[in-house]
């Protein structure tokens, strides 16, 4: 083989590929010591995480504020399931909390006031005032009717009445001494007729008499107006008295009644504190006012035309029972909205108007887990409208208030009640992803302050034969707690394979106990419709297989267009600054790797490296970074003595949308070497991998995509046993490809070449020696160093002319204006 220039070059012979055992990890089913999983002990959890654990225990075991929880990983690593299980066993270690009730305001109706009771007395307190108020709705009546209080009524009704006819009976007299006859009208008013030469006079009489005979009656008439007055003010007085005298019956009558039951009911809750004993005095006091309300006489009406509750001082509102709890509450709130953590205020309309009072109370989370553990998803938490900040100041105050959205929000206020907060001292435990904590953990000061802890859960264990012993159990667990049938050993050591292929990595297993489970569930699937009694390896493979197939739509559509030639591309022959680059691509949950042509062209210039992506916005910052070091390798290499004269422009062809990631750094290092030795690259080769100043190889992620995304063209295109894919050799150890591809790897009809330099690359890619500098920094003839230096030699001779005219002129544009700013100066 022979450069443009006639120079023969100096070719190699390609290092060994990976053998297909390298591109796996190998079990032995034999070994594993069971016959199926049903032998097998099963886990209490999942796979228990030292580091998370450890933070979950210190999170757990601290109660003083500010000491909050934020469990972190990525989704199904077990986070809820561990964090359940260890629940379950400190909640009950501590004490229950007490119940809380709210109870009627009688000096505020607006503002219920809020009471402790010890665990599971608030049930009994409601059913206890419910019953007072039955008693005494049965037993006043009952005891009103009675014969000795009727006797007692009756005889205060005599006794004023006796009092009132007696004020009559004076009044009549001395209405006589003056010449009148007082009498009872028929509207009960009274009646003053004057009394002449000893005959009682009507009004007709009276006006036939002649004038001066009525102007005299007139004139005695006036002397009774103050007899008339006195009587009236007596008769009044007297009614007055007569009624205290009844209401006070009344109220001993109410008083004997209500003095055993209000006693037992203050004995049996004196554990309610100061507040229980305001409490049932001040309803006490109200039955006492109040006792026409408990004749029972227009009850009915009352039912029928509803409104406001007349005995609402008797209706107990429990917000929180803890009758059940064993130890402290523990609350998984999976719906975090407002109303759900902090409670609401509920309303009846009773003819177009709102109705409420404290019986319309409803707790929320926070209340319901109080002197426990509240758990909810932080990215609820975070979205939905009004909570986090509420609770940053429910938290900071330690007090739960219950109001409507509108009110703490600062809009207009939708009821009029407001609840007595309650005091609140509980864990708070969220669950969420670490790009979530360092997105709010940077942005709000708060948050900081109030989780102090973070257990942070990992999605990947190192392969060990503990680990390996506790993967296995727990696939045993997983397959016991779905329903599935057994595995044999075959089949476990394939989900095995399949937890490393998930991390791609032949040293780590997954812990992403989800997908675990969902493979061992669609097996069953497979094992069932085949009547198998146990799965194996066969029903594992299918389910990995059909659950790819039926995610892949768009990998396939891409797929039709490389074979179609709608993507200009290929795996055969070579070219000179074209090479396959490979990218991995991302549809929902499922990812697949495709080859892209990435071309570079190199004339003379000093703009460097020019990546049209970064030209036209479609490269992210990672991606620039991966070239712009590319131009330090360069210069390094070439550049040590004078300046790279290179324009290099370089890109990935027929891509229409962002890239980013410096996985094809070496893809373009190569395409640009190419370009500039003019040495072709084979184009049955893909390469990955990215690349340092120094020139070292670094490993990429996502290499068992590409590598089966490439072998996937080659086989569509026609193998040759040529083909390949060229990666850092770091990344054997993430090996773990397909079984499809495993076999073309064993049968010589495709390879995987390790490399730890880019120079190692290139030998790869163009089948020719890259060359080394001797000590007068040149490559040896027949190199693609040496290509590339000449090559670089000849774009700064043509440019260096052009650059010597820039330089004088600009040193005589100095020099003019050195002139002026002399001669100004002077």
């Amino acid at each position: 083989m022979a450069a443009k220039s006639g120079l023969a070059l100096e070719l190699i012979q390609r290092p060994a590929s990976v053998t297909a055992d390298e591109c796996t990890i190998a079990i032995d089913p034999t070994t594993l010591g069971f016959e199926t999983t049903a032998d097998v002990e099963v886990l209490e959890s999942v796979i228990e995480q030292d580091r998370a654990l450890k933070a979950l225990d210190l999170g757990l075991a601290i109660h003083r504020p500010n000491y909050h929880l934020y469990v972190a990983g990525a989704s199904g690593t077990g986070k809820r399931s561990q964090l359940k299980a260890l629940l379950a066993r400190v909640a009950p270690k501590r004490e229950v909390p007490p119940d809380w009730v709210y109870v009627h305001n009688f000096e505020d109706n607006d503002a219920p006031i809020a009471v402790a009771l010890p665990a599971g007395r608030g049930p009994k307190l409601r059913k206890d005032v419910a019953d007072l108020l039955e008693l005494l709705k049965a037993e006043l009546p009952k005891a009103y009717h009675g014969r000795d209080n009727q006797e007692r009524l009756q005889r205060a009704v005599y006794v004023g009445n006796s009092r009132s006819n007696d004020a009559f009976l004076s009044l009549r007299r001395k209405a006589r001494e003056i010449g009148f006859e007082v009498r009872g009208g028929e509207d009960g008013d009274l009646l003053t007729l004057p009394i002449i030469e000893g005959e009682v006079l009507e009004d007709d009489e009276l006006m036939a008499l002649p004038d001066e005979v009525r102007a005299a009656v007139d004139q005695q008439r006036e002397l009774l107006e103050p007899l008339y007055t006195d009587f009236v003010q007596a008769n009044r007085a007297i009614e007055r008295e007569t009624g205290e005298e009844l209401r006070n019956i009344g109220r001993k009558l109410a008083e004997s009644v209500a003095r055993n039951p209000f006693r037992r009911l203050r004995r049996r809750f004196k554990d309610g504190g100061e507040k229980m004993s305001v409490y049932l005095s001040a309803l006490r006091a109200f039955f006492l006012d109040q006792t026409e309300l408990f004749m029972g006489d227009d009850e009915p009406q009352q039912e029928a035309a509803r409104g406001p509750d007349r005995y609402v001082g008797f209706r107990i509102r429990v917000v929180v029972d803890n009758s059940k709890t064993e130890g402290a509450p523990v609350i998984f709130e999976t719906h975090p909205t407002f109303y759900r953590m902090f409670g609401k205020i509920e309303r009846r309309v009773e003819q177009g108007i709102y109705f409420t009072d404290h019986t319309m109370i409803r707790a929320g989370s926070l209340l319901q887990a109080n002197g426990g553990y509240l758990v909810c998803h932080a990215v609820d938490l975070f979205s939905l409208p009004g909570v986090w900040d509420n609770l940053k100041t429910t938290l900071r105050n330690r007090e739960v208030a219950i109001e409507d959205l509108g009110e703490t929000a600062g809009l207009l206020p939708t009821s009029g009640l407001k609840p007595e907060p309650i005091p609140i001292a509980l864990k708070l435990i969220l669950i969420g992803s670490n790009t979530l904590y360092h997105a709010v953990y940077r942005g709000d000061g708060d948050f900081r302050k109030v989780f102090q802890v973070k257990a942070d859960f990992d999605d990947e264990i190192r392969r060990n034969d503990e680990s390996l012993d506790l993967y296995i159990r727990f696939i045993a667990t997983a397959t016991h707690n779905n329903g599935c049938r057994p595995l044999n050993p075959a089949a476990v050591a394939a989900v095995i394979e399949h937890g490393s292929r998930q991390v791609d990595s032949q040293r780590k297993l997954t812990l992403r106990f989800n997908s675990i489970s969902n493979l061992l569930v669609e097996a069953e699937y497979y094992a069932a419709k085949e009547g198998a009694p146990v799965i194996d390896v066969s029903h594992v493979r299918l389910a990995s297989a059909e659950r790819q197939e039926r995610s892949c739509l768009i990998a396939d559509k891409m797929h039709e267009d490389l074979l179609d030639d709608q993507l200009l591309i290929s795996a055969q022959g070579s070219r000179v600054g074209v090479i396959n680059g490979l990218a991995v691509l991302s549809v929902g949950e499922h990812e697949f790797g495709r080859p892209f042509r990435v071309t570079a062209r190199c004339f003379a210039g000093q703009a460097g490296i020019v990546n049209i992506e970064h030209e036209v916005n479609m490269s992210g910052e990672i991606h620039d970074k991966g070239v712009q070091i590319l131009a330090g390798f360069l210069g390094h290499r070439f550049a040590q003595e004078r300046p790279l004269a290179l324009t290099a422009t370089v890109t990935f062809e027929q891509s229409y949308g962002s890239v980013d990631g410096d996985s094809a750094s070496s893809t373009w290092l190569c395409a640009i070497v190419s370009a500039l030795s003019g040495v072709p690259i084979d184009q049955g080769l893909g390469v990955t991998g990215s690349v340092n100043q120094l020139g070292d190889m670094q490993p990429i992620g996502g290499v068992n995509h590409k590598v089966e995304g490439f072998f996937r063209f080659c086989e569509a295109s026609g193998l040759t046993g040529g083909q390949g894919v060229v990666i850092p050799i770091q990344n054997v150890q993430h090996l773990m490809l397909s079984e499809r591809v495993r076999e073309a790897i064993g049968a010589g009809q495709f390879n995987v070449w390790p490399v730890r330099t880019v120079d190692e690359a290139i030998e790869v890619v163009t089948g020719v020696k890259a060359g080394t500098r001797d000590a007068n920094g040149n490559y040896h003839p027949g190199t693609v160093m040496h290509l590339v230096q000449r090559r670089l030699d000849q774009l700064r001779e043509h440019l260096e002319p052009t650059a010597d005219s820039g330089r004088s002129g600009r040193s005589q544009r100095n020099s003019s204006r050195r002139a002026k700013r002399s001669a100004k100066e002077t």
